[in-house]
């Protein structure tokens, strides 16, 4: 059953979003501001009450992205689930200090992304001009990271090299980033008219 309510799913997102991208994206990627903004005014996301949760911009069948009534860009599954869409790093061992990310100097991340980790939320300490703002003083070393939901170390020293640059997380609530508490199944999609 689950897999034929994917498939409907899948040819609604067809139909319905012939101009979305429904390529498997990584939702950090940059993304033009512009071209968000107008998509908000295309697939709104609702929750099984009706409630909304945000408006489309990419889909796929394990999960999709969306923008939160927040303007908070996330990865989320079809269960509701956010998920884990940056490695943190760890000025500590034990995963303590304040967590950053780390992206070559070329790369500017949407500074309104947001994920998960063990049911806490984060998201960018800095932004410039919509986009995460880079320390002026980089991290030139990690103690521990996390670098998605199987994946992490405790205890593992690493020194970045080369033209990474580092950008501060901070931890946000729900309510900020945009979504009730609950997500009541099904999420569906309706055009905003």
């Amino acid at each position: 059953m689950k897999h034929f309510v994917y498939l409907v799913l899948a040819v609604f997102l067809f139909a319905a979003c012939e101009n979305v991208n429904t390529d498997i994206a990584d939702p950090m990627d940059s993304l033009d501001l512009e071209d968000s903004l107008e998509l908000q005014t295309r697939a709104m996301v609702l929750d099984g009450e009706g409630v909304l949760l945000g408006y489309l911009v990419s889909a796929s069948v394990p999960y999709f992205n969306m923008m939160t009534i927040e303007d908070y860009l996330v990865t989320i599954t079809w269960d509701g689930v956010v998920l884990q869409s940056v490695s943190m790093y760890f000025p500590e061992s034990g995963y303590g200090g304040t967590p950053f990310a780390l992206y070559t100097e070329n790369y500017s991340p949407y500074g309104r992304s947001a994920w998960q980790v063990d049911g806490v939320y984060w998201t960018f300490a800095h932004t410039f001009e919509g986009y995460a703002d880079p320390l002026e003083v980089p991290y030139t070393s990690y103690q521990s990271m996390i670098l998605n939901e199987h994946t992490r170390f405790s205890s593992y020293s690493g020194n970045i090299t080369g033209t990474n640059q580092s950008y501060e997380l901070i931890s946000i609530d729900r309510e900020t980033l945009g979504l009730p508490e609950t997500v009541v199944l099904p999420i569906s999609m309706q055009w905003d008219s």
